[in-house]
C-alpha cells in the first residue's frame, strides 16, 4: 500500500494490476462526473466503455434529472433502477469505466464488484469541500433540498465505510491530478 499523507495519492492496493473494469465513487461534489467526463474525452487508445449510472437511469426512465425521477418513483425506486443498472454494466462489459451515484455502493454492489473484478476508486475530498462543491450544482442535487447539514454528514459518514473500501483513495484536489493517475492505470 503506499501512503502519501500531503499527496494527490491516499491508498493503492498492493495486488493492484491494469483494471479491465473501473467504478469512480465518492460523495455528491466529489468530482466523478468532471473526471469521468475528461477520462472519457481524452484522446489515447483505451479500448473501455464508458458508462454513467445517473446518466443511464435518465435515458431508460427518460425522465430529465434525478431529482425529478426521485420526486415521482421515492428513493427506494431510483436505487433499485440504480443497482441493476450498474449490475448490467458490470456483468455484461469486458472492459468498462463506470461513474457511479454517490449513494450507489451497498454490500451486494461491493460483492459484485468484488467477483467481476472491478477497481474502485473513491475520490475523496473534505465534507465541507463537498458541500461547497454540490451547492454550485443545487438543481440536479435533491438531498441538498432535502437534508439538513447535518443530515447529509450522517449520510456522508455512513457512505464513506463503503468508499473507505476502494482500492484506490486519491485526494481530489486537482481535476488534473486525479485524471492522470486513473489514465496511469487505463493505458
Amino acid at each position: 500500500m503506499q501512503e502519501k499523507i500531503w499527496g494527490e495519492v491516499v491508498k493503492i492496493k498492493n495486488s493492484l494490476s491494469k483494471p479491465r473494469k473501473l467504478a469512480l465513487c465518492g460523495f455528491m461534489g466529489a468530482g466523478k462526473t468532471s473526471v469521468f467526463n475528461r477520462l472519457r474525452h481524452e484522446k489515447y487508445d483505451h479500448n473501455y466503455f464508458f458508462a454513467d449510472s445517473d446518466a443511464l437511469i435518465l435515458k431508460s426512465m427518460g425522465y430529465p434529472s434525478i431529482k425529478e425521477i426521485v420526486g415521482k418513483l421515492g428513493w427506494s425506486k431510483f436505487r433499485e433502477l440504480e443497482q441493476q443498472i450498474i449490475s448490467d454494466l458490470v456483468r455484461g462489459e469486458s472492459s468498462l469505466v463506470l461513474s457511479l451515484g454517490g449513494g450507489s455502493l451497498n454490500n451486494s454492489i461491493m460483492r459484485m464488484f468484488s467477483e467481476e473484478g472491478v477497481v474502485l476508486v473513491w475520490l475523496k475530498a473534505g465534507f465541507e469541500d463537498l458541500l461547497l462543491r454540490a451547492s454550485l450544482n443545487q438543481g440536479g442535487r435533491p438531498l441538498l433540498k432535502e437534508k439538513t447539514r447535518g443530515e447529509l454528514l450522517e449520510l456522508y459518514q455512513e457512505r464513506r465505510k463503503y468508499y473507505s473500501e476502494a482500492d484506490i483513495i486519491i485526494d481530489n484536489k486537482s481535476l488534473e491530478e486525479a485524471v492522470d493517475i486513473i489514465k496511469g492505470y487505463l493505458e
